[in-house]
Order: structure tokens, then sequence, then C-alpha cells
């Protein structure tokens, strides 16, 4: 932008290289067509332009000076612009003679334009890290509209199952084909000095031939994750990648391990970890339990706390593949509220509904979850005086003075957005469509059909799961526990019951945090 001469001092329709097409003087003593004429021999001639520089040190320039420049010199251009709220419709018919004169110049300008989009589109999207700049090299998520759904759903969609590759597939498309919360893992630089001398070829199998070969295709044949396989599985981190039925917190293991993903979460007992397991003792007073009833009671009995929220927390459920599991049924909860699992941060009394200045753990109740062991300190002394409670230990909470300040009073709440199921040792995934304003949600499975028998393949397929809101919310619960009683769960709709039986692993994305990492 420096490079940009003061705009306001030129008169010409179109800036390359960072030089204005004409200066005033010359505009003053030839005619407007020769002057374009003339400025396209020197720089289309003598000189060819770099459109996709050129472009980017347009978008760089300060908004009002190009409205500026533009407007002086077009003023019917810009009116129209000004009528249709922002957007032309090019030069209009009653635009000077000496403009649309310039064929060669004004065609050739619009036929670059058609020719560098493609390749110009990916370079807007970049953006800076300190000491680090990263480009977006990532095609857009599936299922933004009710048409991406659509089109998303039938057979032959999703990646193809191949040698017990479920536990990968699944995974990937949980983590990828809706959600774009992981694609920084897609375009970090690899760093000398601490990355793995094959990471840029796992990034870029991962990246290229999995990810944007899925959402741009919504279709990965089986060979593109081979590739993937065998990589990750001559690192030796996790033997028989390529042919063996492993979990998937293995691969995730394994792939973050090659690719230096920073841990998402760090626990007050100083680990860190990218994954986070239910460890709980069952408890028959909950039926049915959420998954928000799982984590508050994992958080009490390990006596851990988050250090901050996470972008990402993936959740596995209490349960060990398909030989063991805990409950019968889990429910995914659409909301994860993580504010009382957070250390240093802004409690609420349980009572009043003020800022906590107590905490108790004996307080703890499975059915209402963390809530209800922070107080304020009138509360907690009126709590504590009865005899059951008398004998509780309390301690202060602490909150740091940079959140006493301007700490927003907010609860901290993630958003479900996958869920990996298992069933007799195969793994399909539930994935939440971004579609604005509704609650749609498809299952995918990576070995749905096959064809051709031993010798043949897989086919896989993604269909739209039609019962979500029926189940998810409240009124699901209810439902699903009258159904539980009347021993009737054996007639649940088969995706419904596979996602609220067979559960493996949830995953959660902070949408609030996800903006600033």
């Amino acid at each position: 932008c420096d490079k940009l001469p003061p705009l306001e001092k030129a008169t010409g329709n179109c800036f390359f290289g960072g030089r204005a097409s004409a200066n005033a003087d010359s505009l003053h003593s030839s005619t407007f067509q020769e002057s374009v004429e003339e400025e396209h021999d020197k720089m289309v001639m003598k000189e060819p332009i770099d459109l996709k520089e050129a472009i980017v040190l347009i978008e760089k320039a300060p908004r009002d000076q190009l409205i500026r420049a533009v407007s002086e010199e077009f003023p019917e251009f810009y009116e129209d612009k000004q009528k249709h709220g922002g957007s032309s419709r090019g030069l209009p018919q009653s635009t000077s003679d000496a403009v649309n004169h310039v064929n060669p110049l004004y065609e050739k300008r619009q036929a670059l334009n058609a020719q560098a989009e493609a390749t110009v589109s990916g370079e807007r999207r970049q953006t800076s890290e300190k000491g680090n700049c990263t480009t977006n090299n990532c095609v857009s998520v599936l299922g933004e509209t009710a048409a991406d759904v659509v089109e998303l759903c039938g057979v032959k969609r999703g990646i193809q199952g191949h040698h017990n590759s479920c536990y990968l597939d699944a995974t990937l498309f949980a983590m990828f084909s809706c959600t774009n919360l992981f694609d920084d893992i897609l375009n970090r630089a690899r760093d000398p000095s601490s990355d793995i001398p094959q990471y840029e070829e796992i990034q870029k199998v991962l990246r290229d031939d999995i990810v944007n070969t899925l959402r741009r295709d919504r279709y990965v044949p089986s060979k593109n994750v081979m590739r993937l396989r065998q990589l990750l599985d001559d690192l030796g981190c996790v033997s028989g990648l390529t042919t063996e039925e492993k979990d998937p917190e293995e691969f995730l293991n394994s792939l973050f391990h090659a690719l230096s993903v920073k841990p998402f979460l760090k626990l007050s007992s100083q680990q860190e970890t990218h994954l986070y397991q239910l460890f709980v003792a069952k408890n028959e007073k909950l039926e049915i339990p959420t998954v928000q009833q799982l984590f508050h009671q994992s958080i009490y009995e390990c006596k851990l706390k988050f250090q901050r929220a996470p972008k990402a927390l993936i959740i596995q459920m209490p349960r060990c593949g398909k030989q063991f599991k805990l409950y019968d049924h889990i429910v995914p909860s659409l909301k994860l509220d993580i504010t009382d699992a957070l250390e240093d941060s802004y409690r609420f009394c349980y009572v009043c509904g003020r800022q906590a200045t107590q905490e108790c753990w004996e307080c703890f109740r499975p059915e209402v979850g963390l809530e209800c062991t922070s107080y304020c300190d009138s509360c907690s002394k009126t709590v504590h005086q009865h005899k059951d409670r008398t004998d509780h230990k309390q301690e202060p909470l602490f909150i740091k003075d940079s959140l006493r300040k301007d700490a927003p009073l907010r609860r901290e709440v993630m958003d479900l957005f996958a869920v990996v199921c298992i069933e007799t040792s195969h793994y399909v995934c539930f994935v939440k469509c971004p579609v604005k304003n509704k609650h749609t949600w498809c299952f995918f499975d990576s070995m749905a059909d096959r064809e051709g028998g031993e010798d043949g393949h897989n086919i896989p397929k993604v269909d739209n799961y039609i019962d979500a809101d029926t189940w998810f919310g409240p009124k699901g619960l209810d439902k699903l526990s009258e159904m539980i009683r009347d021993d009737k769960s054996k007639i649940l709709p088969g995706m419904t019951r596979r996602l609220l039986s067979d559960a493996y692993m949830c995953m959660y994305e902070n949408k609030f945090v996800k903006q600033y990492e």
C-alpha cells in the first residue's frame, strides 16, 4: 500500500503494479481515450500485468480513496453501483463512447479477471500469524445450505471404506466434512526445528487427497485414504494402521503426533491432552445420563479443572470398545456448559445467581451437576447450616484480577458438531450440517453397502438424519425415559438407536474461542 501514489492525485481508471494509470497533466493534454490507449500500450504491451498482485494491492488500498477515485473518473458507473446496493452491473450503455471504444484494454481486463479468478480467490484468504504466515488452501465445508445437504446425502458419498478403515473414515468425516475447526492443521507451514521430515507429505495427503476431495467432490476413494494410512504406519507410532482394526483415539494420537498438533486441553494437574476420557462410576439415579451430566461427574470425581476454555473438546464415552459400556443409553448434549469446569473463571451462585465466591465439592449431585457446588458467601453460610452439610469443607474461588475487571458475565458453552459411534467393531458417525437457523444432521457409513463380493469394494453412504429434533431435546429425553421403563428401547428407529446406544466419541467446538485461535 505504501507503494501506491496518493489516489486523489490520480484520475486514471485502474491501478496495476501500484501505479496510477495516468497523471492529471497527461489527461488535460489529450483525450481520455488516447490516455487510456497510451497507458495500455505502456503497461500491457511493454510490461506484462501481474493481475494477482494488482488485485491484492487494490484490496489493500484505503476504501475511501478507492471510492473517491472511481466516483471522480466514472460518475455514471459509480451512480449505477449505488442504485443497486453496492453491486455493479458493469459499465452502463450511456458511458462515454471514448471509454466503450477502447475494446482492447476493456476486453483484455475482463478476460484476465475471469481467467485469474480461480487462482486469486484462494490468495485473498490469507491470515498472518506472529512469526508465521499461513495460507488457507482448503475448500469450503459441506452442508452450508439446504441444497448443499441434499447434494451431500446419497449413495457413494463420503469416504470409501477399505480393509478395516471405518475407524479412520468416520473420524475424518466427523472432523472435516462440515466444520473448519481443524483446518489450521491442514495449513500450518512446517517448522524445521521441531516437525518430522514427513510432515509436509502427510499434511498434503490429508489436505488435498482427502479433505479437499471430500468437500469438492463429496466422495473420497479408498486409495486416497490408504496413502495416509501407509504414511502414518511407516512412522511406527501405532502398528497395523493399514490392515488391522483400530480405535479412533489411536488414529488421532498418531495423526496429531505426526503433524505436531498442540493439545486442545490444559488441565489443572498441569497435564495437556487432545482427548478427554470420561472416568465415572455408574450412578443408579441416572437412568439415561446426558453427556453434560457425565462430564460434570467426571470433573468432580477426578477433581480436575480446565486451565482455559478449549476451542475443541473431544470426549470419549465411558466404554471400552465393543466389549463394555457403562450405560446402555447416553444422550449427546447439544450444548455442553463448561463454566464450572474452568479454573479461575467467573462462577455463579447456585442459590441466588450472583457471583460465586465459595466452592464445595461435597455438595455435588450428579443429577444437577457442578452448578450446585458454587455459592456466594451469604448463601454458602445458609446452605451449610443444614445438619447434613455442617461438615462440608468449602474453598474460596480465586478469580484472576484481569477477569474481575472486564470479564463478561456469561456461561461458557460449547456446541456439539459430531458423534462417532461403534457397533460390533464398526464405526459410523453423525455430523451436524452448518445450515443457518436449522438443526440438520446427517449419518455417514463408509461401508453401507458392498459390490462384487470378496473381490469387490465398499460403497459409502450419507443419509439425512431427520429425527434429530425429536430425540436431541428435553422432550426426546422424556420420551426415551418412558420407552426404557416400558422396555421398548429395542423399537427405536435404526439411526436413533445407534446414536443413543453406540455413542463412542462426542466432538464439541467453542465458536467464541475458535475465532481467536
